[in-house]
């Protein structure tokens, strides 16, 4: 809107609000707020989700390591 009547003066300010409101459909912003904040939580949810996969991986590998490793040592006594 600061641009009306400098940039482009054959725009009014009465316009340019009309126009925010068509394509905001009257809410104000330009995106759908419930849908975002949806996508925010399921996202964060998929994000967890993998963390607490790649935790249990984390420790799967763990424990194969100990395991070879003891499995090593008796071979080595056998």
């Amino acid at each position: 809107m600061a641009k009306v009547g400098t940039e482009y003066r054959g725009i009014t300010q009465g316009e340019v609000e009309q126009l925010f409101v068509y394509t905001t459909q009257g809410k104000g912003t330009f995106f759908d707020r419930t849908t975002s904040n949806d996508f925010q939580k399921e996202f964060k949810k998929a994000i967890d989700e993998a963390n607490d996969f790649a935790s249990a991986l984390e420790h799967a590998l763990s424990q194969m390591n100990e395991t070879d490793h003891l499995l090593s040592r008796v071979s080595y006594i056998n």
